[in-house]
């Protein structure tokens, strides 16, 4: 199993990268797993995060200023 870790500052791009690189691998034939969390913005405000599961793509709000997580 090998695991990957990616740091670096809010809004550079990290989350759209992992993204991006499960759905090339699952392309390829590849078994992906892990969650991701994305902010949740309107009106870009942050109102909140979901977290989002590479292996299935469902989504569950984890933080909301709505109360909806």
């Amino acid at each position: 199993m090998t695991i990957i870790v990616i740091t670096g500052a809010p809004g550079v791009g990290k989350t759209t990268a992992v993204i991006r690189v499960t759905r090339a691998l699952k392309e390829r034939g590849i078994k992906v797993g892990g969650i991701v969390s994305r902010e949740l913005r309107t009106n870009n405000m942050r109102i909140g995060f979901e977290f989002i599961d590479l292996t299935t793509n469902d989504r569950n709000v984890l933080a909301s200023i709505t109360g909806n997580g």
